[in-house]
């Protein structure tokens, strides 16, 4: 904590179940960019979430399971991410949160793709190495980071200003 910090640094900028709304709502974001970037990137997002599917179902997924439960992991990831970003991301400027955000994404893509995937399953590491996944990573963390720096904004308005002695 910066003793002379003229920011209130006492609070989170979102609550944890904020975040991990928000964060679910990202993974939804990511898979449209996804689907957005298909004509020019050539991958396909639905077998990604078929891919995603086979690693919790195995041999059991059929097309139609496989689409939601993908969707699902894609979810439930993104909560996640977005209730740990809730709990650490204490109040700054809206510019500094949306840089956090920036640097988030670049950081769940780097350890994403170049640790967990591969570890889980190595046919989608080839994926999570990709421009697409790291710019779907970044609409994730400009996603979150965004809403912060909105709640933060929100927030300050309602705050009393009180000068030092």
């Amino acid at each position: 904590m910066i003793a002379d910090s003229k920011y209130e640094v006492r609070g989170l900028v979102l609550g944890p179940l904020t975040g991990f709304a928000v964060g679910a709502a990202g993974g939804f974001l990511m898979i449209g960019a996804l689907w957005l970037l298909h004509p020019l990137s050539g991958l396909e997002p639905g077998k990604v979430l078929a891919d995603l599917a086979g690693l919790v179902l195995g041999s059991r997924h059929r097309p139609g399971t496989s689409f939601i439960v993908g969707l699902a992991i894609v979810s439930l990831t993104g909560a996640v991410c977005g209730t740990l970003y809730a709990m650490s991301q204490q109040l700054a400027p809206s510019l500094v949160l949306l840089a956090t955000g920036v640097s988030y994404g670049v950081l769940l893509w780097a350890v994403g793709g170049n640790i967990v995937v591969p570890l889980m399953a190595a046919e989608l590491s080839v994926l999570t190495r990709t421009w697409v996944w790291l710019l779907a990573c970044l609409v994730y963390g400009v996603w979150v980071s965004g809403v912060a720096a909105l709640s933060a904004k929100k927030r300050s308005r309602n705050l009393e200003i009180v000068q030092p002695d």
